[in-house]
């Protein structure tokens, strides 16, 4: 391998980089791909962890009847009888 090479439209050579550049370059380039994929799988982790017991929680609390729901403030259905009283009342207003 030479250690001049030639580029195109150039007429001076440029001299390349050494080896142990080059070798230092790409040992870089491989941690900061060793450190991403960690953080990736470290943040996972945690995502996981903070996810599961939510996740498993929830599905605890749909097989569980409620103890007491309040039913205060919350408006019944009116039954077929007070229906139809309402209902006449209105048409003797008219």
């Amino acid at each position: 391998m030479s250690q001049y090479w030639y580029d195109e439209g150039w007429s001076r050579p440029v001299k390349r980089s050494s080896l142990f550049i080059e070798a230092l370059w790409l040992f870089g380039m491989i941690a900061l791909f060793v450190i991403g994929i960690g953080l990736f799988f470290l943040f996972l982790g945690f995502v996981l962890i903070l996810l599961i017991p939510g996740f498993l929680y929830s599905l605890w609390r749909l097989t569980r009847r409620p103890k007491s729901v309040s039913r205060a403030g919350v408006p019944q259905p009116l039954s077929r009888q007070q229906t139809v009283e309402i209902y006449l009342e209105d048409r003797r207003e008219r």
